[in-house]
């Protein structure tokens, strides 16, 4: 419809990654679910195709919304370096929600806490009525989620940490102190 060539290798690759569920079916003797993106949805249908041609059942398909990374364009991906990864240390990881575009904090509530679709809801609402401000939202929203992968206190200490440096200015205590002879010329120093 757009005009854009198909090239063989997009038309084999849901091909190949359908044989890849049939296979991985027959190998542990059924698969019931297959689960995926939603940029993945057409390949994940593949899948039930080609069991249905091989015999075997056909699985059932769940696919997701997908993540969008930290750019605020693209879906979250390590390879292009808009990732929030869930071994990042808290202080990283607080950082990282907290440089999240507005735009993204209804998704991130959604995907990424426990916090019921009504609480997200209301709070969309609110921001949208001016009601809530949206860094008062983020902050809740990284500490739940840093209290998820890390733990309570670890969260706490990570809010605290980002509220010292980045409202008021404290210089963090675990910053990298390197000392240089005197006479260094600058360029060296930053070297």
């Amino acid at each position: 419809n757009s005009n854009t060539p198909l090239f063989m290798h997009e038309m084999l690759y849901p091909v190949a990654q359908g044989i890849d569920s049939d296979v991985i079916a027959k190998i542990y003797g059924s698969c019931d679910l297959e689960v995926g993106g939603t940029d993945q949805t057409f390949n994940l249908l593949m899948g039930r195709k080609v069991m249905e041609i091989s015999g075997t059942e056909p699985q059932a398909v769940l696919s997701f919304e997908l993540l969008v990374g930290t750019d605020g364009k693209e879906k979250m991906s390590k390879s292009l370096d808009n990732y929030i990864g869930i071994t990042d240390a808290p202080n990283d990881m607080f950082g990282k929600i907290m440089s999240l575009p507005d735009s993204l904090l209804a998704s991130y509530l959604e995907l990424c806490t426990f916090t019921s679709m009504d609480e997200v809801k209301r709070i969309i609402a609110d921001l949208a009525a001016n009601k809530a401000h949206p860094k008062e939202v983020k902050m809740g929203l990284a500490k739940q989620i840093v209290e998820i992968y890390h733990g309570k206190t670890p969260a706490e200490d990570a809010e605290r940490a980002f509220v010292e440096t980045f409202q008021k200015g404290v210089v963090p205590q675990d910053i990298e102190v390197i000392e240089i002879d005197k006479g260094t010329l600058l360029v060296d120093a930053l070297l």
